[in-house]
């Protein structure tokens, strides 16, 4: 499936609904998978050599990136390893080193995080097998630079396997077969890129793959390859380098003095609590969404800001805080939503009727969401041909699923709130049940016979605090001080009117000549 890179689609968004905003306002091809090619045993493999840590400016100490990657590769993991690569190249560190004790997990995560690794370009990527390296975790060694084992790591058994709720499944025979060879090729590519024996990388995820260097049998067929540290780093003769990692390692210090770096800044990057919540948020978006909109619906429909509003703002705000820690939104995305509300909001509040002000702000609205929840993934044309290309359309069906639920659940509940909302008693203050008719005392300003009370006196009837009323000609007047306070019973004079405005200051106070209407 050819990868869909939506950056430009976030700004092109953008910039066409800015574009509206002021004219309105006066593949998926399934690629044939190839067979997988014999693999020709060999002694050793020519490939490029690893590459080397930049050179530090004279004086600096070199900077190094540890980023554990331990328990199993699932989504949390995911968000935390996209975030822990971006900030490591957004520190410019001279070398990453990935701490890792996993049993594995799933494969679309493991190609992804391979794709970041793959887009530090210049960085290298070493990996130091703190345990266990096993299943995915292998892959993803295999696309580091250098593997450094711990005394007791192991590295191995990366055969793919189907799960389900009952556990190990077993796969249909043409499934696995289509699944192994995309992981063979993956395999095959990552080992000559990387300077690793081809036949020791396949073994791990095929057990049709004997390991044989002179007469010795390293891995014989159907076995899946596994190592432990000291066979990892074990030189087998004719060889002159270990058959897979570089050094047993005590630890990250031993590692970095191992590679002449024993004075190097390490930036431990954590996990936190935020991907684990932001693992629940997402799944959360279609309630999110429904509140979020309820309560920006309730807060228009509703004089003041009170707590449908509230409510509206914090859903919205929770449900971006999830899918930006989960590498999914960006401030495009957010920038989107705000003017469909800024949009939504100018359309009920201040253009009459409904036209484009209001059909321009829903596509914000609703693009916004959607596209929160669609990642910006590594640039593919950087990619090697040999891996699998990575494909936005599981991002894009889920949105799609997701997005449908919040826009049944707001008709349903947009519909609910319009026929039951004033029936409900703690809102029953907010609704006018009966019209406002003038026999009941309930009289709009005449603006005409306002103008003609410039220059007249009259009397208060209640404090001007700075409004009031006040009977001027024997008549009560809505009127407003020029700024004072004035008591009641106080005489005023009516200084003048605009609009519905009256205006007045007191008599007594060396008043300025009244000013025309």
């Amino acid at each position: 499936m050819n990868t869909l890179n939506l950056s430009w689609a976030r700004y092109g968004c953008l910039a066409v609904c800015l574009t509206l905003l002021t004219l309105s306002l006066p593949t998926r091809s399934d690629e044939a998978v190839p067979p997988a090619a014999p693999v020709d045993v060999v002694d050793a493999v020519a490939a490029p050599a690893p590459k080397a840590a930049a050179a530090p400016v004279k004086g600096e100490r070199p900077k190094v990136a540890v980023i554990p990657l331990r328990d199993q590769i699932n989504d949390p993991m995911l968000y935390f390893i996209r975030r822990a690569l971006k900030d490591a190249k957004a520190d410019k560190v001279d070398m990453v080193v990935i701490d890792m004790d996993t049993p594995g997990g799933r494969v679309d995560h493991t190609e992804e995080i391979i794709a970041h690794i793959q887009e530090l370009e210049d960085i290298p990527v070493y990996v130091f097998v703190n345990r266990d390296a096993i299943s995915a975790g292998a892959i993803i060694s295999i696309a580091c630079d250098r593997i450094y084992m711990s005394p007791h790591g192991r590295i191995g058994a990366a055969a793919p396997i189907w799960m389900n709720q009952g556990g190990v499944a077993e796969m249909p025979p043409d499934v696995r077969e289509k699944m192994l060879s995309i992981i063979r090729a993956m395999m095959r590519g990552l080992a000559n890129e990387n300077g690793y024996r081809e036949d020791v990388a396949m073994a791990m995820v095929d057990d049709q793959v004997e390991v044989k260097i002179g007469d010795e049998v390293i891995c014989d067929v159907g076995e899946l390859l596994m190592m432990t540290a000291q066979e990892a780093v074990r030189i087998y003769p004719p060889m002159t380098n270990p058959i897979l990692a570089t050094a047993i390692v005590d630890d990250i210090d031993d590692l970095l003095a191992v590679l002449g770096m024993p004075n190097a800044e390490i930036i431990k990057i954590e996990p936190t609590g935020s991907e684990q919540l932001a693992k629940i948020i997402t799944a959360l978006a279609p309630l999110l969404m429904f509140v979020g909109m309820m309560g920006i619906y309730m807060e228009l429909k509703t004089p003041g800001f009170g707590v449908p509003g509230i409510v509206g703002v914090v859903s919205i705000s929770i449900y971006f805080f999830g899918h930006y820690v989960a590498g999914l939104a960006g401030i495009e995305d957010m920038a989107l939503v705000i003017i469909g509300i800024a949009l939504i909001t100018l359309e009920i509040l201040v253009i009459p009727g409904f036209g484009i002000t209001g059909i321009l702000g829903i596509f914000c609205l609703f693009g916004g969401l959607f596209m929160a929840m669609i990642p910006t993934l590594p640039d593919v044309t950087k990619m090697p041909d040999f891996m699998p290309e990575i494909s936005l359309w599981p991002y894009i069906e889920n949105a799609l699923m997701n997005t449908s639920i919040a826009i049944l659940l707001i008709a349903v509940g947009g519909y609910c709130l319009s026929r039951y909302l004033p029936n409900l008693p703690f809102l029953d203050h907010l609704i006018l049940r009966r019209a406002a008719r003038a026999s009941d005392g309930y009289v709009a300003p005449n603006v005409e016979e306002n103008s003609k009370l410039i220059g007249e006196i009259g009397m208060t009837l209640t404090p001007l605090r700075p409004s009031g009323i006040a009977t001027i000609n024997n008549r009560r007047v809505d009127v407003v001080s020029n700024g004072d306070f004035i008591d009641q019973d106080e005489r005023v004079m009516v200084k003048r009117v605009q609009g519905a405005r009256v205006v007045v200051i007191p008599v007594d106070a060396n008043p300025e000549p009244a000013e025309p209407a």
